[in-house]
């Protein structure tokens, strides 16, 4: 819980292509909460200012909730469901990099009243994303 009340959940030291990370099946219940996205470095505390998402306060429902945009290069389809929430990264950059920092990642934070209800989290192993598995 953040100081001001809101619940967050946290993706750290997002990478390349694509990623898949499934909530816990039994009483994950996302459908129909709201969020707010941003994303942060160095930082969890830390809006990252070249970033944009379209758009930044979302209710989750059917289809791609939001479009992140890092720096013109880096585009984040995000798309919540009930239980799962997906992240589809594409790049324009020939030789990406992500910085070191201490946080580096998407932000997203519980907007609509009541508990997250998140019961675990696991990356899915098709993904593509170079250093992006279950130990980050």
């Amino acid at each position: 819980m953040t100081p001001g009340g809101t619940m967050r959940f946290t993706f750290t030291s997002i990478s390349l292509l694509a990623g898949l990370v499934a909530c816990g099946s039994a009483q994950a219940g996302l459908e129909g909460q709201s969020f707010s996205a941003s994303y942060r470095v160095p930082t969890s505390d830390t809006a990252y200012l070249p970033a944009s998402f379209t758009p930044s306060s979302f209710a989750v429902g059917a289809g791609v909730e939001s479009l992140a945009n890092v720096e013109d290069v880096t585009f984040i389809s995000i798309d919540f469901s009930d239980t799962q929430l997906s992240l589809l990264l594409n790049t324009t950059l020939a030789q990406p990099s992500w910085s070191s920092a201490p946080f580096n990642g998407l932000v997203f934070d519980l907007t609509s009243p009541g508990p997250m209800r998140i019961t675990g989290a696991l990356v899915d192993a098709q993904t593509s994303m170079m250093g992006f598995d279950s130990s980050r």
